[in-house]
């Protein structure tokens, strides 16, 4: 589905995507945002959470693992080359991993995926209609409009069946042991064990 952007949209998406690049100060994250409102009116606002930021991404939340030990020992062990995020998620896409549905049948929790020119590029998870709450860069989680985002996170959305935490790291276990062998056999051997105890 293409995102309804008219020249404001388009302007604060511009204005977003300065903002997330500016670093993972956070203090300056919300300075700007609140900057950014009092020229363009937009309905973002910051979730509170009890996670600091830097503790996770897009994609871990989008699927509810941020928390998941198993997750933090697969990603440690394997130097954070093989994570839960664009790689992963192109993974999923490609394999037909995620039953894709239409906008009128995502509900609160579903996954709504950003493309740029084809390519994934960012996920969130569905608050109510047309509001996603997710995760930009090193920055806070927030909830939105589903065009209220980064200019970088493209112009186009789907929207899929979240499966859920368990399943979610089911499928993020059978990613990691399939590129663990392209990188090491005991690395492989290594998450195998980790996810059979």
């Amino acid at each position: 589905m293409k995102l309804e952007i008219d020249e404001e949209t388009s302007t604060l998406r511009k204005k977003l995507q300065e903002m997330v690049q500016s670093g993972p100060d956070l203090r300056a994250h919300r300075t700007a945002l609140q900057a950014i409102a009092s020229d363009i009116p937009n309905t973002i606002r910051i979730v509170d959470t009890d996670l600091t930021e830097d503790r996770y991404r897009c994609g871990m939340h989008a699927f509810g693992i941020e928390r998941n030990e198993l997750y933090g020992e697969i990603v440690n062990r394997l130097f954070g080359i093989i994570n839960a995020g664009n790689d992963f998620f192109s993974w999923l896409l490609g394999e037909r991993l995620l039953d894709e549905i239409s906008d009128v049948d995502a509900n609160e929790g579903d996954l709504v995926m950003y493309f740029s020119q084809g390519s994934y590029v960012h996920v969130g998870r569905m608050a109510t209609p047309n509001r996603v709450i997710s995760k930009w860069g090193l920055g806070f989680l927030y909830e939105h409009r589903l065009s209220e985002v980064p200019q970088q996170y493209g112009e186009e959305v789907q929207f899929f069946r979240n499966p859920g935490p368990d399943a979610s790291m089911d499928l993020f276990v059978r990613y990691a042991l399939q590129r663990a062998i392209e990188f090491d056999w005991d690395l492989f051997r290594n998450i195998a064990s980790l996810a059979h105890r």
